[in-house]
């Protein structure tokens, strides 16, 4: 068996004897699969959004509740709910308090609010859509129309398609590292790497190939569920592949950013301007003891003990006119939830969301 020396200096001034003792076999620990698909049905989706819809609708400055996205998958599709508030309005509630858990586990987001002054900005650089109007005080529709420019069109969806993927490596690498895979969010942000491809005008075929596999998994989940091995397997032969796939992206479509010095990304990971892309971790797996912790504090408490530092060649130079605005706005909307509407998250990228 071959061993991995914890320090080789000072294996190497021990006697022979002795070395084996201050060696670890190099074992590939097992992964632990987490946050797997629920079983659920349409109707299941539909009570839960009425719930919640009935709820949130009775909250002082509550202007409209829209419904977006598409429900293919029951059990691993989400729910997208969308409320508008009106300009300056706080509610501090919790939409998803009081469901039951069997229809709360459908949702893996919080439901997203907006402040209605914010509306303008966000048609400018989101390409969301398919609205579905289940509430509005008004009774109309008050969402404005996209208003998109048509000239910044090709270089936002490539910028955001770059979002997209590198927040997905860098849940990936962290799920690969700290051993604990979460099959529903993997199998969610796998499918949408065709979005990306389409964003971006162009794909690799062997990675294609990958992500058709997952796509495959998700449309026979609910009569054929894949094995937890074939999953561990896709996500080690998958990795290397995307990450030779996002350098490439990054070489003519780069990230842009404001400058700084680091991005602090979350409490325990951070985000470096320097290329190649690469990750540097330090830490180790913590072992679960069960019947103790839930899914969600294990994975909590194996990111206490594990710290991540990515090296991106990000860009400061802005690909389109208004990149910069766009961030600008996009912190604005996220400071509004945060002191105004705690319980709901911003309609933002995942990657806007962590930075």
């Amino acid at each position: 068996m071959p061993y991995k020396c914890k320090n080789k200096q000072s294996q190497d001034s021990m006697p022979t004897a002795l070395k084996p003792y201050i060696c670890i076999p190099h074992i590939k620990m097992p992964y632990k699969y987490i946050y797997k698909p629920p079983t659920a049905t349409v109707e299941q989706y539909d009570r839960v959004v009425d719930l919640v819809c009935k709820k949130i609708k009775k909250q002082p400055g509550v202007l409209a509740i829209y419904q977006f996205g598409h429900l293919n998958t029951p059990g691993i599709s989400d729910i997208d709910i969308l409320t508008v508030f009106d300009k300056g309005s706080s509610c501090l509630i919790d939409p998803l308090d009081g469901c039951p858990d069997e229809l709360k586990k459908l949702f893996t987001h919080s439901v997203q609010g907006i402040s209605a002054h914010h509306l303008e900005p966000l048609m400018k650089y989101s390409f969301w859509h398919n609205y579905n109007l289940l509430y509005s005080a008004e009774g109309k529709d008050i969402l404005p129309a996209s208003s998109i420019s048509k000239e910044i069109i090709i270089p936002l969806k490539q910028q955001i398609a770059t979002e997209y993927l590198t927040t997905n490596y860098i849940d990936m690498v962290m799920q690969q590292s700290i051993g604990i895979i979460k099959v529903r969010s993997l199998f969610q942000h796998v499918k949408g790497f065709i979005y990306d491809f389409d964003f971006l005008g162009y794909d690799d075929p062997a990675l294609r190939d990958k992500v058709e596999t997952v796509r495959g998994w998700i449309k026979q989940h609910n009569h054929q569920p894949v094995s937890d091995r074939e999953i561990g397997t896709w996500l080690d032969d998958f990795m290397p592949t995307f990450k030779i796939f996002l350098q490439k992206v990054y070489e003519t479509n780069p990230l842009y950013l404001p400058k700084r010095d680091i991005y602090n990304y979350g409490r325990n990971i951070k985000v470096i301007a320097r290329g190649p892309v690469q990750c540097k971790h330090t830490g180790f797996r913590v072992p679960r003891i069960p019947g103790i912790m839930t899914d969600k504090q294990f994975y909590r408490l194996q990111n206490r003990f594990n710290n991540f530092e990515f090296h991106f060649p990000i860009t400061h130079q802005e690909p389109f006119p208004g990149a910069s605005d766009r961030i600008k706005e996009a912190l604005e909307m996220r400071t509004y939830c945060k002191l105004h509407i705690p319980h709901f998250a911003p309609l933002l990228t995942r990657f806007m969301l962590q930075l």
